[in-house]
């Protein structure tokens, strides 16, 4: 009853009965949920005019679902009114619970904001009772210690609920529901501080689930895009990249005119007419690595029409010489082409990427022999372009022949000395074995000990030349 609204230490009645109800519902049978439907109905209408109490809102979104996966649909238009009516009310509820940790839109802008945490809000001065500050803390998170608690209820119930709900010819009901949630969901997966990883990590599990329903699309293909495009788009918890890579799939697989809008932004990146060359080497870097990301998030040999276009941006980076992030970013891209498209695909592009793989090993190969280590340090760039180099070649070991027939006919020039006989000597190195012999010279030789079948590196970046020897 709404009556029972009593605390006592921290418990509520109301809170309690709510939770003690849902178990007891959860072990009855099916026909009897079925003909307890009415009763239930009273009890999430009541949920529905009950604020400030968040428990018993996300309870009441486990009853819907509760219900709805038991028992079969409602044939009856003003029970599936009713229905469609106490549903769109506990998702709005919910959704108001999940954006608590959101501030409001300001005049000036057209976004909410994630709110930081409490120190970074409220400055305690030294004369404020300490007592006193510690009561304005725990209010203030008492206010958002459910957001997290919603946005995982949501993502367990919501998806399924709406499916359920609305019927074939009403799914347009739903956009109605979704687009006021995701807008305010991806304010979440946009903000990348350390304090919003946990809510970002699930709000990206509950957009993967959204996601997977195509005629919701136009709620949230929009934002997702954006999100996809955020400079700071690759900040995240790593947990949550599976979430992304379906939530990639979901949003590009199906609109190959989103692909190709990445695509032409990645031939047609210009920085603007006054930013630095600078700037537009970050852009263009960015723009290669979302379209790898999103190459390799989706299915095997999707994209192979595309090839002659990405082989095009692909040349085009590679005369950018001093462009060392954007280099990176094409090896990246090559090896996420060789993993996810079929061999023959791509054979126009791998006389290439050879040709540029050889030309920077060999300044690599010459940097060591005449400067030592020491001219890599200030330059953090140029190490990590060279660990991006050494990863396609380090993959190339490690494939089977038959992924890449194009590296075998040359593997020779990297990897492969010509056998010594007692009538000759040796007349020919391969580039890693010179590449080894510099480091033998400037540095400290280190015992390497390899898995098989697996790449030797693994490391995003390096801060030193020497994390590269082992490998050579």
């Amino acid at each position: 009853s709404s009556g029972i609204n009593a605390e006592y230490g921290g418990f509520s009645f109301e809170v309690e009965l709510v939770h003690l109800t849902y178990e007891y519902c959860c072990h009855l049978k099916k026909h009897t949920m079925q003909k307890a439907w009415p009763h239930l109905l009273n009890l999430l209408r009541e949920a529905c005019t009950i604020t400030g109490n968040p428990p018993v809102t996300l309870l009441g979104l486990g009853f819907l679902q509760l219900y709805l996966t038991n028992c079969p649909q409602l044939e009856d238009t003003k029970a599936r009114r009713e229905l469609q009516e106490v549903t769109f009310k506990l998702v709005e509820m919910t959704t108001d619970i999940a954006s608590k940790s959101l501030s409001g839109n300001s005049w000036f802008g057209r976004r909410s904001e994630v709110l930081p945490v409490y120190n970074e809000v409220i400055s305690v001065k030294k004369e404020v009772d300490s007592e006193s500050s510690l009561s304005d803390e725990e209010n203030y998170e008492g206010e958002h210690v459910y957001t997290l608690q919603a946005i995982y209820v949501l993502n367990e119930c919501l998806a399924q609920i709406i499916d359920l709900v609305y019927g074939s010819e009403e799914k347009d009901k739903a956009i109605t529901i979704l687009s006021p949630l995701i807008s305010k969901i991806s304010v979440y997966i946009r903000n990348h501080a350390h304090h919003n990883m946990p809510n970002a990590k699930a709000s990206a599990a509950l957009l993967s689930s959204i996601t997977d329903y195509q005629y919701c699309r136009k709620a949230w293909s929009k934002e997702l895009f954006d999100a996809l495009l955020d400079p700071d788009f690759f900040i995240i918890d790593p947990t949550s990249l599976p979430q992304w890579k379906i939530i990639t799939e979901h949003l590009i697989a199906h609109d190959n005119l989103l692909f190709a809008d990445l695509l032409m932004r990645v031939t047609t990146a210009t920085g603007g007419l006054l930013s630095s060359n600078e700037v537009f080497y970050t852009q263009k870097a960015r723009l290669i690595r979302r379209l790898s990301f999103t190459i390799y998030c989706c299915e095997y040999n999707q994209y192979c029409k595309y090839i002659s276009k990405i082989q095009e941006c692909f040349v085009e980076a590679m005369k950018l010489n001093q462009a060392y992030q954007v280099i990176r970013e094409v090896f990246l891209g090559f090896r996420v082409l060789i993993l996810r498209m079929s061999p023959g695909t791509f054979t126009p592009l791998w006389p290439i990427m050879l040709n540029e793989l050889y030309g920077h090993l060999i300044e690599f190969r010459d940097s060591l022999r005449t400067r030592g280590d020491s001219s890599f340090d200030a330059n953090p760039r140029l190490l990590n372009m060279y660990l991006s180099i050494s990863k396609l070649l380090d993959q190339a070991l490690v494939l089977s022949a038959e992924m890449i027939p194009d590296f075998q006919v040359h593997n020779w020039a990297f990897v492969c000395d010509r056998p010594t006989t007692d009538d000759t000597e040796l007349s020919f190195r391969c580039l890693a074995g010179e590449i080894a012999d510099q480091y033998d010279k400037a540095l400290e030789d280190e015992s390497v000990k390899r898995t098989a079948n697996a790449p030797f590196l693994t490391a995003p970046s390096i801060a030193d030349v020497r994390e590269l020897q082992p490998f050579y």
